[in-house]
């Protein structure tokens, strides 16, 4: 099929850039980028051309009759595999969660960039289908500001956490120590090889090195909106209900933070640490199903 580059609309129309993306924005129509270049194909070029002739005669584009095409069922719509792009300004203002059937977003970022005065950037994106998409949606749902565009910081935490580098972690390890460190050293000084180590040293070592082995997976020191997970939680018939329903009525209860952070906010007995770490681990694999 014939590509024609995105740019030749300009002088095909007489308008400015601007107006060419606007008017394939409002097509929803998709670029394919090429060679440094954005093209169109023959069809969508035809949509296009009929889009400019009705606004020649002074139409407003309400007016404009789309082409119909075929519905496409759910499950054809599931199996579209693309990006799931977060864009948005540098510094601040909301973030856009959205899927691209294209590898390459630059085109998609130039149509959302006409309709911004901010000057917007790809903060990341991972690969995908059309339902990761909305996974993330409903994952952020408590974060959503309007239609998909969500609050920044939880936004990015779910970005960052798909594009971050590796990173050591800290907390985990500090915590290994702590298991290590479990032992009968006033016998242990008078050791001999047969000495065995007694048995409640041995389950309870096994114990925080299961735990440690969990938070090194878990990522600790990585900040997750793990409020917004919480609050997906309070149904439940488990001690985690009880830590969404304190979440859900504490103004100051952090919306994304590392799990250091959030068991100094709760600062509580045991069995309240044990959950949040619990429910910690289960947040961390819950945003790890969104991009699978």
């Amino acid at each position: 099929m014939t590509l024609h580059r995105v740019t030749s609309l300009t002088q095909r129309w007489n308008v400015q850039r601007e107006t060419v993306n606007r008017r394939l924005a409002f097509l929803k129509i998709e670029a394919t980028w090429k060679d440094s270049h954005s093209y169109i194909n023959s069809q969508q070029l035809k949509q296009a051309d009929d889009l400019h002739h009705h606004l020649l005669q002074n139409k407003p584009y309400y007016t404009f009759a789309k082409p119909v095409t075929e519905k496409k069922n759910k499950s054809e719509e599931d199996d579209r595999y693309g990006k799931v792009y977060f864009i948005g300004p540098r510094a601040s203002g909301p973030v856009k969660i959205g899927f691209s059937g294209q590898s390459d977003l630059k085109s998609r970022l130039s149509q959302l960039q006409t309709s911004s005065p901010e000057h917007l950037e790809i903060l990341g994106s991972f690969s995908g289908y059309i339902k990761n998409e909305k996974k993330v949606h409903d994952f952020l749902a408590p974060h959503r500001l309007r239609g998909e565009w969500f609050e920044r910081e939880a936004a990015l935490a779910v970005c960052n956490y798909f594009n971050r580098e590796k990173k050591s972690n800290n907390f985990a390890d500090e915590f290994s120590n702590v298991a290590w460190s479990l032992d009968s050293t006033e016998d242990n000084e008078n050791d001999d090889d047969d000495c065995e180590e007694p048995l409640v040293v041995t389950v309870g070592r096994a114990l925080l090195l299961d735990y440690w082995q969990r938070l090194r997976e878990a990522s600790p020191d990585q900040p997750l909106p793990f409020r917004a997970w919480l609050l997906t939680q309070t149904e439940r018939d488990h001690a985690t209900a009880d830590l969404a329903n304190d979440c859900k009525c504490d103004p100051g209860f952090p919306a994304v933070a590392s799990l250091p952070e959030y068991l100094e906010h709760v600062d509580g007995s045991w069995d309240v640490t044990r959950t949040v770490v619990d429910a910690w681990v289960e947040c961390h694999s819950a945003i790890f199903s969104l991009a699978h």
